[in-house]
């Protein structure tokens, strides 16, 4: 790609590369986590497009980013009454916070907007890889539509275990599949999300303008 670059862009760089070598600049300032939290909704277009052509180790990354900025809060923010939760999170060097659109009535992502949201993730779903499957779970969990369930429910039997890893408990040291435990997390935040829908949906009635309002 360097190579490619036009001059005296190309020099410039290949010069920089041999001084200082690889200098893992993503890592350092979280450019997916950044710009999830800069772009906000109008960044989820670009963050699915980029599922299709990121490398297989950065899915997982933009998969947990596009949950975080579309997480589901507990309660609707348009009903003041309801919602006082807000996402109070600070970055640090060891992460990069991203506002959820559900912090504020009107940014966040309403549920016909989150179900078509959850159907574009549930392909990753198959992935072969495990822990783009782990996070496409997570993710959805996040999103909290019911649209996701029939698919995460085919995750019950998901057969990876990590290796020889297995997890220390009372009756001795068990072997644990990752993704079926954040399949079955998901199910469980997506049914306890999606049981104010209907308050949801009543909301966004009573904001649309006459004409539009079925």
């Amino acid at each position: 790609l360097l190579g490619r670059a036009p001059s005296p862009l190309r020099a410039a760089a290949l010069a920089r590369l041999d001084a200082r070598g690889p200098e893992a600049w993503d890592a350092r300032v979280y450019a997916i986590e950044g710009f999830a939290d800069t772009a906000g909704r109008a960044g989820l277009p670009v963050l699915t497009d980029l599922l299709r052509v990121a490398a297989p180790e950065l899915q997982p990354r933009v998969l947990a980013a596009i949950g975080e900025v579309a997480a589901r809060p507990e309660s609707d923010p348009c009903v003041p009454d309801e919602y006082s939760l807000g996402n109070f999170g600070m970055s640090s060097q060891w992460s990069r916070k991203i506002t959820p659109l559900g912090d504020l009535c009107e940014s966040s992502i309403r549920l016909t907007d989150a179900a078509s949201l959850a159907r574009s993730l549930t392909p990753w779903l198959a992935s072969a890889a495990p822990d783009v499957r782990e996070a496409a779970a997570a993710a959805l969990g996040k999103i909290g539509h019911r649209v996701a369930l029939p698919a995460l429910r085919r995750l019950g039997r998901d057969p990876y275990q990590p290796g020889d890893t297995c997890r220390v408990e009372e009756d001795g040291c068990n072997r644990f599949y990752p993704v079926r435990e954040a399949a079955a997390e998901a199910i469980a935040d997506i049914t306890r999300l999606s049981a104010g829908d209907r308050r949801w949906r009543r909301t966004a009635a009573a904001k649309a303008p006459a004409k539009t309002r079925e």
